[in-house]
């Protein structure tokens, strides 16, 4: 698809267009620039080219430049997202960026307008972000864009509470250390009954997931929709990050899985529990899957695991009976929703917390 755009400002300086072979380059050192999690990256060029240029996804990047010069850069994400009993087309808006001599010039407007009419050409139902930026954050409350009806939790499971204080500079401890012992002494370790399935490494997502992908949605009012090649780009192809895959399988057929990272902070081993997933028949896998992960991560020697959920899901239920509890700081995360149609805003603010499904497996 060939979109003729051009936005000039600046006695017809900056123009705004669809990315071109050889922008790339310029186009990383923006978000260097901008952005911690893109500077401390030893590979950044790497996992840009991985996460837009690489995916099974369908994406678009969206460029301002002056002469030969990029000025500033957006990219959005398709996907595929059931909410309420359909499957709707939904972009993900990420990484927007602009070189400072060039804010407050319209840049920005620029990139957002075409990046809008990409949407809006491909009948897009809605689009989402997340952002912590609160200057985005009163724009976008003003402009009357949604979140989720229901709060995140985000909860951590901690194997030395001290450690865990000093590495996070957390001043008010009386709470937290409440809330870390109460969880300790409340725990129990008895493994959950395994009845009529094992849990197996997975190094690959192959053909045992196919049926098991269409099935999990079934769980749900909303859910980003997954096959394995997003599976396996999303969490085998990353040349960042490295993950542990989990299965449950029984009679040959995946029933469960449960996706993790662990990754050391100079010294410091952190976890974060990125997915977890199971049939609708078969709630009894969770606890399970939740185990396997606590062990892996004993083995490493973790001593912090994280997981956001939507609040007092299942999923924070059976968490909290193996040791998590909410964490200490609160999340400046936000999800935030842009609907084209009735469709999309009737369903988004009646989603209950058991029926949605939104996990660290859902940022990019």
């Amino acid at each position: 698809m060939k979109i003729k755009y051009t936005q000039c400002i600046r006695l017809d300086e900056v123009t705004t267009r669809l990315y071109q072979e050889g922008d790339d380059e310029e186009i990383v050192a923006l978000l260097r620039s901008a952005f911690d999690l893109w500077a401390v990256l030893p590979n950044p060029l790497e996992v840009w080219k991985w996460k837009y240029r690489q995916s099974p996804l369908e994406t678009h990047i969206i460029v301002s430049t002056v002469g030969e010069e990029v000025v500033g850069a957006g990219h959005c994400i398709k996907l595929n997202v059931k909410l309420g009993n359909r499957v709707l087309t939904s972009f993900y808006d990420d990484d927007y960026v602009t070189k400072p001599e060039y804010r407050k010039l319209g840049v920005y407007k620029a990139i957002t307008n075409l990046t809008d009419k990409v949407k809006k050409d491909a009948s897009a139902d809605f689009c989402y972000w997340i952002t912590s930026n609160p200057i985005i954050l009163t724009k976008t409350m003003i402009h009357e864009q949604v979140t989720f009806p229901a709060p995140f939790s985000d909860l951590i499971r901690v194997k030395n509470i001290d450690q865990f204080i000093e590495k996070f500079s957390i001043e008010e401890t009386s709470l937290l250390r409440a809330s870390y012992l109460s969880k300790k002494e409340a725990t129990k370790p008895i493994p959950s009954p395994r009845t009529d399935f094992s849990i197996i490494d997975v190094e690959l997502f192959d053909e045992r997931f196919e049926s098991f992908w269409d099935k999990i949605s079934d769980n749900y009012d909303y859910f980003l929709m997954r096959n394995n090649d997003y599976m396996n780009w999303r969490f085998n192809q990353n040349p960042n990050l490295k993950y542990k895959v989990k299965a449950a399988i029984s009679n040959g057929k995946i029933i469960g899985c449960v996706v993790i990272e662990v990754f050391n902070d100079k010294g410091y081993l952190d976890s974060s529990i990125f997915d977890l997933l199971f049939h609708p028949n078969r709630i009894d896998v969770i606890s399970p899957l939740f185990e396997e992960a606590i062990h892996y991560c004993d083995s490493l020697n973790v001593d912090c695991m994280s997981l956001t959920t939507m609040q007092d899901n299942k999923y924070q239920k059976i968490a909290e009976s193996l040791g998590f509890f909410i964490a200490p700081y609160a999340s400046d995360v936000h999800v935030m929703f842009w609907g084209y149609n009735e469709y999309f805003y009737h369903n988004i603010c009646s989603l209950r917390p058991e029926k949605t499904y939104f996990s660290y497996s859902d940022y990019y």
